[in-house]
């Protein structure tokens, strides 16, 4: 997943998790990475997880270290959201070879040849039907000749 800024505030990353910027926040105190009124705590300076811009009127905001705060998030649990939200992670080209990504239960997701979550299917036939499909217009050029229209 590649992400469209670097420093991004709380609601934008809760948003590539499916979590409100309270949700986010909440945690972040939690574990340490907020005080306990917001600011963000010397542990969060020290791994470089934020930067604070300031605007004309002397007031500042705090920006999170995106791709560094992810990170953290999925190594806690947390899952990015499928399909991610289109104003924050820049959209991926299908390339394959396809596969899918073992999973306990619920949707199964299917995985390009660079492990970027691409599309979520419920049910383990589907998947594979799917999977099957996808390669085989991968390895007959489709999908190339596809994407190259679309640009």
């Amino acid at each position: 997943m590649i992400l469209k800024k670097r420093f991004m505030n709380i609601t934008e990353v809760g948003r590539i998790f499916g979590i409100s910027s309270h949700v986010l926040g909440n945690w972040l105190k939690e574990n340490g990475f907020r005080r306990g009124y917001g600011n963000p705590s010397p542990e969060a300076y020290e791994r470089k997880l934020v930067d604070t811009s300031y605007n004309t009127y002397g007031t500042y905001n705090v920006l999170w270290d995106a791709e560094k705060l992810s990170q953290i998030l999925e190594e806690a649990g947390f899952e990015k959201v499928n399909p991610p939200p289109d104003d924050l992670v820049e959209q991926v080209d299908l390339e394959g070879p396809f596969s899918i990504e073992p999973t306990d239960d619920g949707p199964i997701n299917l995985v390009d040849g660079n492990q970027n979550r691409l599309i979520t299917v419920h049910g383990q036939s589907n998947s594979v039907v799917v999977a099957k499909i996808l390669n085989l217009a991968h390895e007959s050029g489709f999908l190339r000749s596809q994407i190259a229209k679309q640009v």
